[in-house]
Order: C-alpha cells, then structure tokens, then sequence
C-alpha cells in the first residue's frame, strides 16, 4: 500500500498546480464558488490538523491532504482577484513558494519523499485497545542513515473513521531516550 500512496503523493504534488492553473479558465464552473469551496476545505483540514483529528486509514488522510494542496494551489491560480492587480501578484508570488517546494520535492526530493511517505504510512508494530475506545498504536521510524526510534501514540476513536490523538510521545533510541510502553504512555496521561 505504501507504494501506491508514494504514487498518488507524487503525481498529485506535480500535477495538481497544473490543473489548479486549468481549473481557473473552466467556463463551467463559477470562480467564486470554486474559491469559497477550497477555502472551506483547507479551514477543516486546519481545524482537523491543529486538533490532531485524522481517519482511521491513512489512505483517507491522503486524499483529503491531496484535495486540500488542489485546494490550495486553485486559490494561488484563483481568478477572484483578477480585478486587483497588485493584490494579485502580491499573493500570487507568496502562494508560489510552497507550489515551488512542491516540484522540488517531486523531482530531485523523490528519495526523501518515498522515506517520508514509508514511515508515515508503516503499519503499526503494535496495537493495544486501553479502554472504551482509546487505542494505544506503535509504530517505526527512522532509517538506517538517520536516527530512528518509535512513536507511542493513544487515539479515541470515533465511528469507523475518525480518531483524535489523545496523547503521543516519540522515543528516539538513538539519542538513548529512556524506553516506553503504552501502559507508561497512559499512566503518563493520567497524571
């Protein structure tokens, strides 16, 4: 699976400015609405970010982070400011920044990327359900040219797919980090 969430990462960081740039031509289409819609977008996906909400299944978070870069890179090409033109290139020459880091990242980045993707989308090495709800997830990290380590990681799920980190703390083994189980993890929560 890792490779196939690497391939859609990739394609979607090389082309989606392209079809952001495509989307604000589109006749069919209103501008403004296309324009509220991606704000709204990225508001929930930075809501969902900052309260560390996220599904179940990694695949899910992909997708809605690559709905929000399409998102993202729609209002940088948006056509809402056309009328103001120095607001426009103002905005426009910031929004490209990170457009720009994205093709660096998808061209000469490709090695870096597919370790970042790989450590992200490892499945855990253990699963223990602590209480009513509440998942306590180990996974990897690292590799062989870097430090490495594991993040112990407790989420409450809700439904079938979402979860919210409840509390995580990262170990890295290499700096000599003391050693944690997700029986110290949750007695660290309750203190």
């Amino acid at each position: 699976m890792t490779g196939f969430i690497f391939i859609v990462i990739w394609i979607w960081i090389l082309v989606a400015p392209v079809v952001a740039f495509k989307a604000r031509r589109a006749r069919h289409l209103p501008a403004k609405a296309l324009a509220i819609g991606s704000i709204g977008l990225l508001l929930v996906v930075a809501f969902a970010a900052v309260f560390d909400i996220s599904f179940i299944r990694p695949e899910a978070d992909v997708l809605t982070w690559c709905a929000a870069y399409g998102a993202y890179c729609y209002l940088a090409f948006s056509p809402v400011l056309e009328n103001a033109k120095i607001a426009k290139h103002a905005v426009r020459s910031v929004a490209l920044v990170p457009i720009f880091c994205g093709y660096a990242l998808g061209t000469v980045g490709v090695p870096g990327l597919g370790l970042i993707i790989a450590d992200a989308t490892e499945p855990p090495i253990q699963v223990t359900r602590l209480e009513r709800g509440v998942v306590c997830e180990v996974n990897l990290w690292g590799a062989a040219m870097t430090d490495s380590g594991y993040i112990i990681r407790a989420s409450r799920r809700y439904g079938l797919f979402l979860e919210r980190t409840v509390t995580k703390v990262t170990v890295n083994q290499s700096a000599g980090d003391p050693e944690m189980s997700c029986a110290d993890l949750l007695n660290q929560y309750a203190d």
